[in-house]
């Protein structure tokens, strides 16, 4: 019973000195909305948040993208801002924000793309100090290109094939 004591409590100080040792961030990119811009192009917000308790300051973040011709406008708290597009961080290649944010603040930040594109979760990171921080966020994927409608054909051969099945099977019945 004793040894079944010692165990418990040691496995408890190995857990707690993990807890205090693992680095807690509360560094995040958050999705909010997407919107059509109503021309075409779509409108991507996120909300950049730099914890109090958190070592430093923000000084730049990347979202993951493949196409610069296709960001039109960048706003971070309503205010047009510079960008950069390049690889940075690990190797992540996208829109990097030059905009710092201070410990205990949350940005705003707008994103207006040429193109609707497909969503599934891209990566970022943020930069803080020498500090990187790195996650996934919602948003339009990397390398995508705009989805396209499809031909007419496209849509009318199946179609056309179903209707000519039934003439077909519905000739041979009345035939019979």
């Amino acid at each position: 019973m004793k040894k079944i004591k010692a165990s418990l409590m040691a496995v408890a100080v190995v857990l707690v000195l993990i807890a205090f040792v693992a680095p807690s961030s509360a560094y995040s990119i958050v999705y909010k909305d997407y919107a059509d811009d109503g021309t075409g192009g779509s409108i991507w917000t996120y909300e950049v948040t730099c914890d109090p308790t958190d070592s430093h300051a923000i000084s730049n973040w990347v979202v993951a993208w493949c196409n610069p011709n296709a960001v039109l406008e960048v706003l971070v708290d309503g205010k047009s801002t510079s960008w950069d597009y390049g690889t940075y961080y690990d190797g992540v290649q996208g829109i990097k924000i030059d905009y710092p944010i201070e410990k205990g603040h949350t940005s705003i930040v707008i994103i207006r793309l040429a193109g609707v594109y497909s969503t599934d979760y891209v990566e970022w990171r943020i930069k803080a100090s020498t500090d990187i921080h790195s996650g996934t966020v919602w948003g339009p994927v990397v390398c995508a290109t705009p989805t396209p409608i499809p031909e007419f054909s496209t849509i009318a051969i199946p179609i056309a094939s179903i209707l000519g099945l039934l003439f077909f099977f519905n000739h041979r019945k009345g035939r019979k």
